[in-house]
């Protein structure tokens, strides 16, 4: 199953979650891996870990956090300082699936596995942790 999260569900997400997300249309921009060659980035959920941890993009541009069929139960949790714009089934028990978000506003976004990462009070993530930074 595949989610992308459009704007008007995002806005629809924001006091159920986090924040809000809505598109753009840029093709240009680093892309450090994962990526589709367009600027979009793949980041595989397996267990224990995020890969790649660390991706660059550009405004406007997708990240897409796959969970293979053999990935054990992980979720992807925002750090509240510049919380992501993740939809509602960011937390999966059920791979494979995946969840898409297009980030439209540059910042550093950081995100977590529960259950095998931590944060601490200043926002600062380890264990099975990861980050989006978008230019």
């Amino acid at each position: 199953m595949r989610t992308i999260l459009t704007a008007a569900r995002a806005a629809a997400l924001t006091s159920a979650l986090i924040a809000a997300a809505a598109c753009g249309d840029d093709d240009t921009g680093p892309d450090d891996g994962g990526g589709d060659g367009n600027g979009d980035v793949t980041v595989s959920v397996t267990n224990n870990s995020f890969g790649p941890g660390s991706v660059t993009i550009a405004a406007g541009r997708q990240v897409t956090w796959t969970w293979g069929s053999g990935a054990i139960d992980h979720n992807i949790v925002p750090v509240a300082t510049n919380p992501l714009p993740l939809p509602e089934d960011a937390t999966v028990s059920d791979a494979p699936h995946s969840v898409a978000v297009r980030f439209t506003t540059p910042g550093v976004y950081k995100y977590y596995c529960q259950v095998h990462g931590s944060v601490d009070g200043n926002g600062n993530t380890s264990g099975m942790a990861g980050q989006v930074t978008v230019q």
